[in-house]
């Protein structure tokens, strides 16, 4: 749940709105760009629903908050769900005239539309994914390295498949980064039901097939092309395949 009051949003999880006291929301200064975790929402109301935070980019004299408004169930991995980002939303605060000139009010309204146009399932943020429990910007291999390990499967949200890391981090460094999901940018495609035959073996699973793109030297190809010093080539993706087998039957030759 989200609510403005003031210049500041509140972020609470729904899980916990006005049953558990202990769980504290995270307080958005939409004016300075602070975030602080609080337990002491009073009687603010939650005006509105959200499915996760992306994070806050600063405009200039003030921030915007983006948020996930709606999503789409692709499928599940691990035993968590992925979700297709399919309606994003941009909070603001309404800047007065006042005290900012021709050049810096047209700078804000152009940074405005801008991050609404990155974030945009329907134009330029077509093609964002995430789990609310599982990190995606990770392949298996990496989070089942973690887990051997025995370190959280989950990456910095500077990690070069997060497309959310540079909004999301003023969230992180004021440990409220609970609320923000790792997003990837790229493609889920999901198969579930399969069976594969191997003589009298019947094994029945599902297949997710994974592509996510990086951050780094992203953009159009006739901007972006070969390698930077640090070895990263434009507009990589890396795809993966997770196969999950969930029974095995016998059955006779005919």
């Amino acid at each position: 749940g989200v609510s403005e009051s003031t210049g500041i949003a509140y972020v609470q999880s729904v899980s916990v709105v006005g049953e558990d006291e202990s769980e504290p929301a995270a307080a958005v200064d939409l004016v300075d760009g602070t975030v602080s975790l609080t337990f002491a929402l009073g009687n603010v109301e939650l005006s509105g629903m959200a499915h996760g935070v992306l994070g806050m980019c600063c405009l200039g004299r003030s921030w915007a908050l983006a948020l996930v408004t709606e999503v789409l169930k692709v499928g599940t991995l691990e035993g968590s769900v992925i979700y297709r980002v399919t309606r994003t939303d941009v909070v603001t605060v309404q800047q007065s005239s006042a005290g900012g000139d021709s050049d810096t009010l047209e700078r804000e309204k152009r940074l405005l539309g801008l991050l609404k146009e990155a974030l945009n399932p329907s134009g330029a943020g077509r093609g964002l994914y995430y789990s609310p429990s599982l990190d995606l910007t990770l392949n298996t291999q990496q989070r089942q390295s973690l887990s051997e390990k025995g370190r959280p499967t989950v990456a910095d949200p500077g990690h070069h498949f997060c497309w959310n890391g540079h909004l999301s981090r003023p969230f992180f460094e004021a440990g409220a980064g609970s609320f923000i999901p790792r997003v990837i940018h790229g493609s889920v495609q999901y198969l579930e039901g399969l069976g594969w035959c191997n003589g009298p073996k019947h094994t029945m699973g599902n297949v997710c097939i994974i592509s996510r793109r990086s951050v780094m030297r992203a953009g159009c190809r006739h901007w972006r092309r070969g390698a930077d010093p640090q070895g990263h080539c434009s507009n990589f993706v890396e795809t993966e395949q997770v196969m999950e087998f969930y029974s095995q039957l016998q059955h006779s030759e005919q």
